[in-house]
């Protein structure tokens, strides 16, 4: 990475009007006379305030970058107790399209991690489902290269616990929350317009969100979602695969059981994902956070006026017919089974949907090939 080049282009933003004027323009010609990487511009681009105060940048260049906000952002940095990293290889962020890039940002002031791959092209955000240890990298990590190669694919670990986001950040209501954090997320890195796809619990902040901000979506992907089928009234029995989720005891063994509920082929559950999955479940304040969002679920499960905001039999059809939306469930899904992928697809006639041979709860995972495939002919279409 060209630090003298960065800092030499921060130096100079707050003094020069017309750089000021070309990068709110989006046009690559702000960046002319100063050596950057494409992963720099990137970070300008989407003014990436996080990312630019991991790197070391000093405070008063953010400052003479973002004005206030960027000093806020230093603050808020501060009294988490986070610091800089003391110097960035540039094979730390490396651009190549196939591979996963692991970065931060902060989201109305909550420190998010997300997973990233892809350069240039539509953007789609990919929002990971609920269980324990779940984050952007390991709900989605399997297809994200895949889709790389033709679009930007960003997965944030949610709030909540999940992955490694700040375990502290409040969730007093439930879902919603997470769909608030969502769209935090979304504007922190400067998204106008994208696709959403998401599984399971992921499935119903992305549609919650896409309720909300029906200009911004521009299709929406559903992965065997149990979360949506159940706010559209859909019945389903408790299950092995539920209690195997719920049951999770803090344990490595209870998060293998977990992930085999979730996922039928056995050979991507390895070692790695057991152990990364395990890190996350457990790290300092996650089990608390998960609590508390299982809480907030709850809350508004019981709340007279907050339930109405699940109940989707009017709405959901209606965001159907404004933006093409794809269904893909697992033939094998043992958690939110076949039957309630049907009941959900009858309910949407605009929907389409398309059942996959040999997947489980985490489709994405047990067929890569065959989700990015079709998700990549959907968003191409």
């Amino acid at each position: 990475m060209s630090r003298h080049a960065l800092e030499k282009f921060l130096f100079r933003f707050d003094k020069e009007p017309a750089l000021q004027a070309a990068l709110q323009a989006g046009t690559d010609a702000v960046f002319q006379g100063y050596e950057l990487e494409e992963h720099e511009r990137r970070v300008l681009r989407e003014r990436d305030l996080a990312t630019l105060y991991e790197w070391g940048v000093h405070p008063l260049l953010i400052r003479n970058f973002a004005g206030t906000l960027g000093l806020n952002y230093v603050q808020a940095y501060r009294a988490r107790g986070l610091g800089p990293r003391p110097c960035f290889r540039k094979g730390d962020i490396d651009m190549k399209e196939t591979e996963i890039r692991s970065r931060w940002v902060l989201a109305n002031g909550v420190r998010t991690h997300y997973a990233e791959t892809g350069n240039d092209g539509k953007t789609l955000v990919a929002l990971h489902g609920g269980g324990a240890g779940s984050s952007g990298a390991s709900g989605m990590g399997l297809v994200m290269p895949l889709l790389g190669r033709d679009f930007r694919v960003v997965a944030p670990d949610s709030i909540g616990g999940f992955g490694l986001t700040d375990p502290s950040a409040p969730t007093p209501y439930g879902l919603i929350s997470r769909a608030a954090h969502t769209a935090d997320f979304v504007d922190a890195i400067g998204l106008e317009k994208f696709s959403v796809l998401g599984n399971s619990q992921g499935a119903w902040a992305g549609v919650y969100y896409a309720m909300l901000h029906p200009d911004r979506v521009e299709k929406l992907i559903i992965v065997s979602s149990l979360t949506i089928a159940t706010s559209m009234g859909i019945k389903q029995e408790p299950n092995e695969a539920m209690r195997a989720l719920m049951g999770y005891d803090g344990t490595r063994e209870g998060m293998k059981r977990l992930l085999e509920a979730l996922i039928i082929d056995k050979s991507r559950i390895t070692d790695q994902l057991i152990d990364e999955r395990q890190r996350a479940a457990t790290r300092l304040g996650a089990f608390e956070a998960f609590q508390r969002m299982a809480q907030g679920i709850e809350f508004v499960r019981n709340d007279p006026v907050l339930k109405l905001q699940t109940q989707w039999r009017e709405a959901l059809p209606a965001l159907t017919r404004r933006i093409p939306t794809l269904i893909l469930w697992g033939k094998n899904d043992t958690f939110a089974v076949p039957a309630s992928g049907q009941a959900l697809a009858d309910m949407l006639p605009d929907a389409r949907i398309e059942w996959i041979e040999g997947a489980g709860h985490q489709v994405q995972t047990d067929a890569p090939d065959r989700c990015a495939d079709i998700i990549r002919s959907f968003l191409n279409d």
